[in-house]
């Protein structure tokens, strides 16, 4: 079963790697996952999440940006992040 799959009216549980490739633009995964959030947006189907995978997508947002602004690889982030605090408060 696909996204697209999905039948009018149901309910879906929607993680954190949803709105992360939806959000980030990811290449392969993000159309897909634009595609399901708008579905939810028109009231297609119903989404539900909880705090914890917003606060996930959040995070992880944020390190893929740090990435990309400071050209920092994904391997050892959340280190990196730690020792440049100046750094992220750009």
């Amino acid at each position: 079963m696909t996204f697209g799959d999905i039948p009018h009216g149901a309910a879906v549980f929607i993680d954190a790697n949803t709105f992360v490739y939806a959000f980030s633009q990811h290449a392969q995964y993000g159309p897909v996952c634009r595609d399901l959030l708008e579905r939810i947006d028109r009231t297609e189907i119903s989404g539900l999440t909880t705090m914890h995978v917003l606060s996930e997508t959040a995070h992880r947002l944020m390190t893929l940006e740090a990435c990309a602004v400071f050209g920092w690889p994904i391997a050892g982030i959340a280190q990196r992040l730690r020792r440049h605090p100046l750094d992220v408060q750009q």
